[in-house]
């Protein structure tokens, strides 16, 4: 950032000396090398603007020439120095054109364009000159690469200033727009200052956010009431393509920046990057080497480092990431990085990282991940690269967390609660650090035994996955052996228990895994709502895992089972148990929101219980799911593997799904017979006229099918002609010499047809629970329909005994 320095000086005029350098003929006023010492000792360094005076100045007037070099050159100047009080910015002729005062809670990255003949300032187009400040505001409709290049006008005595709240410049507060397609804004909230009604001017911000929108508003608190203004168009300033908008501001308007972003479990607030497989891992298929990753938050882009092997791409399977593909790093020197980044921006921060279970070390010193302490130094020290390291090693100390603080004067090296990822299972594992703390936490367990360093500092590097050595830079950490689904992180602070919550929950249920701590912490979509609740009936905790789709997470998962061992049960949208998630052939979730997910009361004894369920002797197993439903979810599509439980079958040949709303399988109970496919049982139901809350398992039934015997010819009716039938085949009568339908014996009514089915009267049911468009006069016992709105054929009947109304029939019997 450039520094404003004002000496207060008695001077006579200036002579060159030394190649350039300036000092007075009294040798007291030096601009370079000092010229006095016969040293050479010359300024390393850009001076844009010197500006002396023979006599000092006073109070109002050195405001006036600061504000004119603070305007001219992005600076935020302030009464008390770099970090503290503020200041009016004055123009030549003393016009409090930036009132610190009144808008100190907007003096931070202080800038703006203005007209000032007097003082020879004219300044076309401007932005902070603050560190990682992206801000353009010029006059006009367009941009150019220089100020001076700039075509556009302004009138003697405009100017427009602007300065910021200081929050977070990047999508992270929720505001919902659907109109403008805008689900988040900026944290961070610009107020601006229009003196001498200057007109349009061109804001501009890197081409980034998806659906940018610059939303203007009278007041700092935002809402769908405001002017959302699209940012559409596209210009390109030195090398960095901007989108921009054309607007006229009034003099204390007040905007701020929104558009359209995915978050882990709709967390945005602090979010620097998210690296998902599933998600810009550029390859060409199973087995092919990833040659770049873009992280999907930001548009940060991780690729080869040095002349490094890349890893290699997996795609998902029943038993690799719950279907889900990853990046596998199998080899020495593997690796992906961009070191032109900042991977952290604060002293707290946050980073997950999502991997397969059986990670091993590469070498004695391997690595996860990795931060560069500064993107200044990145060869030729051992604690360049280990500003961050999140390692996999041998033991004894096999997962420790490794730091070197900003000035490279020490390390730490621990493992802190001795947290291990697992051997098992895949590991969500969440890190916690703050500029003298730091600690980790498992699949959702809260975290545990927090370690302590000195004072680390704000770190100003890029980051890698696995190794760092290439290029000859001196750096030991070789790449881990194994696989990587998703790296999370939020650079900009950390987070609350329940946004940490959010997150998990979008893993844990993208991958099947059930989370720690589930029975007071439940699991949470984007928008905080209770997708699964560990309170509903605590025995049903275990092997927790489901499909759903969250458009805010990019969570579409249509296939999932249980990634513990023992689970014997896989749901889908459709009869399709075997291709990745990612498959196009997938049926898609309809709509945002829509959740199935299922916990299971972990109980594999294998002998089945005897039950009756209204039609016979029937078996069950004791293992038992809970489904909790949220939103429609249509058809769904179950695989269970009861191998182990068909030598108890009466018939090996049939199975059944048992629904009911309680445990014990009593209540609103329906049985769903299933189909036998390479050695596993496929059903399916749709479970949206039903209560939220489910309980299924698997059983047989003594009498599962039952064959009243066919009708036989006497000495009254040796024929049975049957006098009645409906064809599609040309068949009737004299059209054809079988004499059909008389040759076909014992039947009231015959149906033919090759490609037809036999429809009965489809109607949508009311909800009072009659078909639509029949009255009630003309009901008939034993009418049959087929409900279009509960998806079952009903009968007029009734049930033992009760009043005449509509059911469904969906339990084989064999009534007399």
């Amino acid at each position: 950032m450039p520094l404003l320095v004002q000496l207060v000086l008695s001077l006579t005029d200036l002579l060159p000396v030394r190649g350039g350098n300036q000092s007075s003929a009294a040798g007291n006023f030096v601009v370079g090398s000092d010229g006095i010492t016969g040293a050479s000792q010359p300024w390393r360094g850009l001076v844009p603007e010197v500006i002396a005076y023979t006599n000092p100045k006073s109070g109002n007037e050195n405001q006036r020439i600061n504000s004119y070099l603070g305007i001219k050159y992005g600076l935020t100047l302030r009464t008390g120095g770099v970090d503290s009080g503020t200041f009016d910015y004055l123009s030549s002729t003393s016009v409090n054109v930036w009132n610190g005062t009144a808008n100190s809670t907007y003096h931070n990255n202080v800038f703006g364009i203005a007209r000032d003949d007097a003082g020879a300032l004219y300044q076309k187009q401007s932005k902070s000159a603050n560190e990682d400040q992206k801000l353009i505001i010029g006059a006009g409709s367009s941009l150019f690469n220089m100020n001076s290049a700039n075509t556009n006008s302004l009138t003697n005595g405009q100017f427009l200033m602007t300065g910021d709240n200081g929050l977070r410049q990047s999508l992270s507060v929720a505001l919902s727009n659907p109109a403008a397609q805008v689900n988040y804004r900026f944290a961070s909230i610009w107020k601006v200052q229009n003196i001498g009604n200057m007109g349009n001017v061109i804001v501009a911000w890197p081409k980034k956010i998806s659906n940018l929108h610059l939303i203007r508003s009278t007041d700092p608190t935002f809402d769908t009431s405001d002017e959302f203004v699209p940012m559409t168009s596209e210009v390109t300033v030195n090398g960095t393509v901007y989108n921009t908008a054309v607007i006229t501001f009034n003099n204390g308007d007040y905007f701020t920046f929104g558009g359209y972003t995915h978050a882990p479990g709709g967390v945005a607030n602090s979010l620097s990057y998210w690296y998902r497989a599933d998600k810009d891992a550029a390859n060409n298929g199973a087995g092919t080497e990833v040659t770049s990753w873009k992280d999907f938050f930001s548009g940060t882009v991780s690729s080869q480092l040095g002349t490094n092997p890349f890893p290699k791409y997996v795609t998902g399977a029943a038993n690799y990431f719950n279907f889900n593909p990853g990046i596998n790093f199998i080899a020495t020197n593997q690796s992906l990085g961009n070191t032109n980044v900042r991977t952290v921006s604060e002293l707290e921060y946050d980073i997950f990282t999502f991997t397969k279970e059986g990670l091993l070390p590469g070498s004695t010193n391997t690595r996860i991940f990795s931060s560069l302490v500064n993107n200044a130094n990145q060869s030729g020290n051992i604690a360049y690269w280990d500003g961050i390291g999140i390692n996999k090693r041998f033991n004894p100390n096999p997962d420790e967390i490794e730091r070197v603080d900003a000035a490279y004067a020490g390390r730490y090296l621990a493992n802190p609660g001795n947290i291990n990822f697992s051997t098992t299972i895949p590991s969500i594992m969440y890190h916690r650090f703050t500029n003298t703390e730091v600690s980790k936490g498992l699949n959702g367990v809260a975290n545990g035994v927090v370690g302590t360093h000195h004072v680390m500092g704000y770190l100003n590097g890029g980051h890698a996955f696995g190794s760092t050595i290439f290029s000859g830079n001196g750096s030991d950490n070789d790449s881990f052996r194994g696989s990587i689904g998703e790296t999370i992180i939020y650079g900009a602070g950390s987070l609350t228990e329940t946004e940490r919550r959010r997150v998990d929950s979008y893993l844990a249920i993208k991958y099947g895994l059930t989370l720690g701590r589930t029975a007071t912490n439940h699991y949470l979509s984007s928008t905080e709502s209770v997708v699964w609740n560990g309170g509903e009936n605590a025995s049903f905790n275990n092997n927790i895992f489901g499909i759903g789709r969250d458009d805010i997470s990019a969570l579409h998962q249509k296939v999932s089972n249980s990634v513990n061992s023992g689970t014997i049960l896989t749901i889908a949208t459709d009869n399709d148990f075997v291709s990745e998630n990612l498959a196009a052939s997938r049926t898609a979730i309809s709509d945002d929101q829509e959740f199935l997910i299922t916990g299971d009361n972990n109980i594999v004894a294998l002998p089945m219980q005897t039950v009756n369920l209204g039609n016979g002797n029937a078996k069950i197993i004791q293992r038992e799911w809970l489904l909790q439903r949220t939103g429609t979810m249509d058809t769904v599509y179950f695989q269970a593997d009861l191998s182990a439980y068909e030598s108890q079958f009466y018939n090996p040949n049939v199975a059944y799904m048992i629904i009911a709303d309680d445990a014990n399988f009593t209540v609103n109970r329906i049985l769903v017979q299933g189909t036998k496919t390479t050695g596993k049982w496929v059903f399916n139901h749709d479970f949206n006229t039903e209560n939220t809350k489910r309980y299924i398992t698997f059983g047989t039934l003594e009498n599962a099918v039952c064959y009243k015997p066919g009708a036989i010819a006497t000495a009254e009716n040796p024929a049975l002609i049957s006098k009645v039938g409906i064809s599609s085949l040309t068949r009737a009568g004299i059209q054809n010499s079988d004499n059909w339908p008389a040759v076909r014996n014992g039947a009231w009514l015959v149906l033919e047809a090759r490609t037809k089915g036999f429809v009965v009267n489809r109607m949508p049911f009311n909800t009072s629970g009659n078909p639509v468009g029949i009255p009630a006069a003309d009901f008939v016992e034993g009418m049959l329909v087929y409900d279009t709105t509960n998806k079952c054929l009903k009968m007029y009947t009734s049930q033992n005994g009760d009043a005449l109304a509509w059911f469904c029939v969906s339990t084989q019997t064999c009534p007399d």
